[in-house]
């Protein structure tokens, strides 16, 4: 009985992927920054590899290709992670227009802008729209020469792609920016004391809001008693310093408090709690640790922190 082979037959399969070094944990409330890639699946030219069939009576057999895993990132996947649900430049531009408007407008029923201020914040805020967009440029130039690499993509997008993501995500015209920056020059003096009066008590209250969630959210995973969270929460009042941004980062803010918590002398805070409470934290501590660096790129994290994290080996 002759024994028939069949063909090998080429194929070129896209399958959807996570790519796991670009995973960004961080609890609570847990997420996972994913990064959607596109691995290309290829037939190699295969050995004959011979396998009887079930179905076959005169014990043909066919010839099994092995497959070669070939990583490569798709072009579609940049404006997504920099844009989110607005999906592309266009309407990124269009979502950072209507940030500058609502901003003038909230200064203006603050303070009372004259036409001439308004002109000049609208033109500080181009500006940092301009600045932004150059970045997303560079980087999406940078990406072309990782995309096919998996551990150059993976560093690239937690140093380059993921400080992006959280620029645009918390809005590009606080601290730092052209328009704040234009703000405090606009303003004559009674409208500057009144901004700043203003400000410093926002920051106040929402940094006590974020330190609460904070507390509340270690409570949840770990289970506090009463003297437990009392104990904890004058901790954080003394030891936690203020970052440049605060209250517009999401889980990030919870990072920022736990990071400075994980670099806390042992002695200062492993009696507050019991031996398998500390186990759960000392996993969020490694969990929040591991956002620094997109922390540190969005510029986000207490000066002093940051240079301390530079100069650590």
């Amino acid at each position: 009985m002759n024994i028939r082979r069949l063909p090998a037959v080429a194929a070129v399969v896209l399958v959807a992927i996570i790519a796991a070094p670009a995973r960004a944990q961080v609890a609570p409330p847990p997420a996972r920054a994913q990064v959607d890639a596109v691995v290309r699946l290829k037939r190699q030219q295969p050995q004959p590899q011979q396998q009887p069939s079930d179905d076959d009576d005169d014990g043909e057999a066919e010839v099994v290709a092995p497959v070669e895993q070939v990583f490569f990132v798709d072009d579609a996947n940049f404006d997504q992670w920099i844009f989110g649900g607005d999906r592309n430049p266009g309407q990124g531009r269009s979502k950072l227009e209507a940030m500058l408007k609502a901003q003038i407008q909230m200064v203006d029923r603050d303070y009372g802008l004259t036409e001439a201020q308004k002109k000049k914040l609208e033109l500080a805020g181009h500006g940092d729209a301009k600045r932004f967009f150059d970045r997303v440029r560079i980087t999406r130039t940078a990406f072309d020469a990782v995309r096919s690499d998996r551990q150059k993509f993976s560093d690239f997008h937690r140093k380059e792609v993921q400080p992006l993501q959280q620029a645009y995500q918390s809005g590009i015209f606080g601290d730092g920016s052209f328009f704040a920056k234009s703000l405090t020059k606009t303003l004559d003096a009674s409208q500057a004391a009144h901004y700043q009066s203003a400000a410093r008590e926002r920051t106040n209250y929402r940094l006590k809001a974020k330190l609460r969630l904070a507390l509340a959210s270690i409570d949840g995973n770990v289970g506090l008693t009463a003297d437990q969270r009392k104990r904890l929460w004058k901790l954080i009042e003394e030891e936690v310093r203020l970052p440049k941004r605060f209250g517009d980062l999401g889980e990030l803010d919870y990072s920022i408090v736990t990071i400075q918590l994980a670099r806390l002398p042992e002695s200062k805070l492993r009696p507050i709690f019991s031996t398998g409470q500390w186990r759960l934290l000392s996993s969020q501590f490694d969990m929040a640790r591991r956002m620094e660096p997109v922390l540190i790129g969005s510029g986000v994290m207490p000066d002093e922190l940051a240079k301390d994290s530079k100069k650590a080996p």
